[in-house]
């Protein structure tokens, strides 16, 4: 019974190695896996300006709804401190 599983599988590699010459060997294989390799090289280096366009478009929208939202001038730090104070002072006062 091994004898005829070990004669099954030597007949199995054979028909492989038949196959792999019949399709143009390992060489064949490697000259595609090149060429494929280049396109993707080409699709990278064409998506870098769309992926930099695309995040100035983002960060453009992001800064429109940062103004929609805080308004047209954000405070400056001085001014923050400020408003805290004065609501500091209300609160404190509405408390008496």
């Amino acid at each position: 019974m091994e004898i005829l599983a070990l004669i099954i599988a030597v007949v199995a590699l054979v028909l492989a190695f038949v196959a792999i010459k019949r399709t143009g060997g390992l060489g064949d294989i490697r000259r595609q896996v090149e060429a494929l390799r280049g396109d993707i090289r080409e699709q990278v280096d064409a998506l870098g300006p769309t992926t930099e366009t695309m995040r100035g478009k983002t960060a453009d929208a992001l800064d429109k709804l940062e103004q929609f939202v805080r308004g047209k001038e954000r405070p400056s730090q001085g001014d923050q401190a400020q408003e805290r104070t004065q609501e500091e002072s209300g609160k404190a006062g509405g408390q008496q």
